[in-house]
This record gives C-alpha cells, structure tokens and sequence, in this order.
C-alpha cells in the first residue's frame, strides 16, 4: 500500500529528526549548580518506532488482480 502525500512527508521528516538527534543538533543542556545534564528533544527510540510502522505501510502488498479460467 502507498503512503500518502501526508505520511511520504512525514516520514522524510523523522528522518531528517533522527539524523539530528543522532548527530546531537537537538540536544539541550542544563546547568544548575556546577552540574551540567544533556537532554534530547525527543526520544529517539520512539521516532525509530515511528519511521519502521511507516515503512511497513508503504511496503504492504494490496490485493492482485483476480483471473479466472473459463
């Protein structure tokens, strides 16, 4: 089954986040009292899930023509 317009779009996207959080671009930094904590933007696992649902979609087969014999 194709994706949609929406979903095509969609998916580029979370790849485009993914290579971001990858590369550290999204991550934020907190200092509070000498001690510095990074924090990702979103979780990567999660936008993994996302992306893998959305592949399955688009490589699911629909239904084929149906012959018949006569």
């Amino acid at each position: 089954m194709a994706l949609t317009p929406e979903e095509t779009a969609e998916l580029v996207l979370l790849k485009s986040v993914r290579l971001d959080l990858i590369s550290g671009q999204k991550v934020s930094k907190v200092t509070s009292g000498g001690r510095s904590v990074e924090f990702n933007q979103a979780s990567l696992s999660r936008v993994e899930e996302t992306i893998a649902s959305l592949e399955r979609r688009s490589r699911r087969r629909r239904g084929g023509a149906i012959g018949f014999t006569f």
